[in-house]
């Protein structure tokens, strides 16, 4: 209880106490009839300033006994976990309901001491970090967990290896996975609150040698949805990605290596369209975020509720545009692209290093060749660089080596006369020399020879000589401009393209 708090129930019970003597007096004074209204008054005057104290939070205990008092649920019956440390904020996780398949844990599986603490305190310092992944790992005689903060995972922290099992079970509850079942691998999801925003969290274990490891995906709303301008995207491409969204029909593939950042530019091309008077379809496998004004559907492999099954009935609800979380077999390639050649525009990514392989995928996919240069409007690859933190870095003159690099990506060598790099020795990025990340972008839009070349099946030297003379600008080239504008760092540039 604070200091505030302790002071005003001294002074309630200084105000009871001169209360008492005031019924006192009017017993010696013969008033009998007015010591049950006034005895009923301040009772229940206090019992109302307490409950209020209590239903505020100012006290724990308070709060516990106006909950029972007012027929509230009890410590531990409820669906929500509020904690907090001193001095930060309140996260509030939203648990499973109950009614479902949430598992208890057995005897032998319920939490020691401190595991539920421990557990809300390691998700709590993992948003604080802007991180997107946790990642809890067993190993002989303790628990590491590591955060994925700007695409790579930060040295261990460390934790007892009793604490390992129950700070799992705790968040399977949570995620309402199967507590018991510690060999199959197992998907769940839950939420929270943090400082009065929405957290969503998507769980997957595994079992290994060493126990059961653990990832937590961290969607948080606030970090993960961007508008179009503030991805890395270059004025120019900007404008172009911005006209080709705004079609009437088409398809824009928008491609990359896991983590990439494909979903987020999806979700960032939706908001520049007029949601309000367009009807926005979109099949996620998950749903990530949730936007306003559009209709999402989730894939359920198990129901037998897949990419084609809903792309069919989507298309019988009227949409204008589709956005197709992710192109991963033949049948729904088609129905994408029938849709793009029919009057609607189409979202959608596929895995591939590059745009020139991105074609190619889909074509390996055994989409006809007609249907893709039909329907394919551009493709988008990308990357995610670190920033240079601004806080720490320091100019340095680029090296012979890195020279040629300038070079040979097609730059005049004698114009990059400073690199930058962060020193890695400041609290701001955690001495890391890096801080935030921004994307690396390859925009490839078809033109008739590419459409045509596409029709014959052509060889990727084919391709990629067609690619050039649209004069679009490559991964390797991007990356290296952000290095030579003190963006990013040369060896992250290399590192990433």
């Amino acid at each position: 209880m604070t200091l505030i708090g302790i002071a005003v129930l001294l002074a309630l019970f200084s105000f009871w106490t001169l209360m008492v003597a005031h019924v006192h007096r009017e017993f010696k004074r013969g008033r009998q009839q007015d010591v049950p209204m006034t005895l009923t008054f301040y009772t229940f005057g206090i019992a109302g300033a307490l409950i209020m104290l209590g239903r505020k939070g100012k006290s724990p205990a308070l709060a516990a006994w106006a909950n029972e008092l007012l027929g509230g649920p009890r410590e531990g019956a409820g669906n929500e976990i509020a904690t907090s440390a001193p001095g930060e904020g309140t996260l509030t996780i939203h648990m499973a309901g109950s009614a479902g398949g949430e598992t208890a844990p057995d005897a032998e599986e319920a939490p020691v001491e401190g595991a539920r603490a421990t557990a809300e305190a390691i998700i709590q310092d993992a948003i604080k970090q802007t991180a997107t992944d946790i990642h809890l790992d067993p190993e002989p005689g303790q628990l590491k967990v590591r955060y994925r903060i700007d695409g790579m995972l930060q040295s261990p922290k460390t934790y007892a290896a009793e604490l390992s099992s129950p700070i799992v079970s705790t968040i399977k509850v949570m995620a309402q996975m199967d507590v018991a079942e510690k060999r199959r691998a197992q998907d769940g999801s839950f939420s929270a609150t943090f400082e009065g925003r929405p957290i969503d969290f998507r769980v997957s274990t595994a079992g290994t040698s060493q126990g059961e490891k653990m990832v937590i995906r961290i969607l948080d709303r606030a970090v993960g949805l961007r508008k179009l301008q503030d991805l890395g995207l270059s004025e120019t491409a900007y404008q172009q990605v911005r006209s080709i969204v705004n079609s009437a029909y088409g398809m824009l593939v928008a491609c990359g290596p896991t983590g990439s950042g494909k979903t987020t530019t999806l979700y960032a091309a939706l908001q520049e369209v007029d949601r309000s008077s367009l009807s926005v379809l979109t099949i996620e496998d998950p749903i990530e975020y949730h936007l306003e004004n559009v209709t999402q559907h989730s894939v359920n492999e198990k129901a037998d509720i897949t990419f084609p099954s809903l792309l069919r009935s989507a298309l019988r609800q009227d949409p204008d545009i589709l956005m197709v979380g992710e192109i991963r077999d033949q049948e729904t390639a088609e129905i994408a692209m029938q849709a793009a050649m029919t009057g609607h525009f189409v979202y959608t990514t596929v895995h591939a290093n590059d745009t020139v392989s991105a074609l190619l995928r889909l074509c390996n996919l055994g989409v006809q060749p007609y249907l893709i240069a039909s329907s394919v409007t551009a493709i988008l690859a990308q990357r995610l660089v670190r920033i240079v933190c601004k806080a720490c870095r320091k100019g340095r003159k680029p090296t012979p080596p890195e020279l040629q690099e300038f070079e040979a990506a097609g730059f005049d060598p004698h114009r990059v006369t400073i690199l930058y790099e962060g020193k890695g020795g400041c609290s701001a990025c955690r001495a890391t020399g890096y801080r935030g990340r921004v994307g690396v972008f390859e925009l490839l839009t078809l033109n008739d020879e590419l459409k045509s070349l596409v029709q014959h099946l052509p060889s990727i030297a084919d391709l990629k000589q067609a690619a050039q003379r649209t004069g679009h600008t490559t991964l390797r080239q991007e990356a290296l401009l952000k290095a030579a504008m003190g963006i990013t760092s040369m060896q992250e540039a290399l590192r990433v393209t």
